[in-house]
């Protein structure tokens, strides 16, 4: 019986104000990558003000394009 009394008084509080069960908007993220020559660069922002950037050796030899392979590999996952 007070598991019913509790659930009732848990729905009656959602009924009353169901915006507070609500999540808020999905957060944005915008990621510009340059790469280009011997070096690239990611530049990640996340809101006005939270912009960061992060440098990495980029170029057309085997290492370099798997160092810039690695570098894309970190930042995404």
């Amino acid at each position: 019986m007070k598991k019913l009394i509790l659930l009732s008084a848990c729905l009656l509080a959602l009924a009353a104000r169901p915006a507070a069960a609500q999540t808020q908007g999905p957060d944005i993220v915008v990621v510009r990558v340059y790469d280009g020559g011997g070096s690239g660069k990611f530049i990640i922002t996340r809101g006005e003000g939270k912009s960061e950037q992060v440098e990495f050796k980029g170029g057309v030899s085997d290492k370099n394009q798997a160092a810039s392979s690695e570098a894309y590999h970190k930042m995404f996952s």
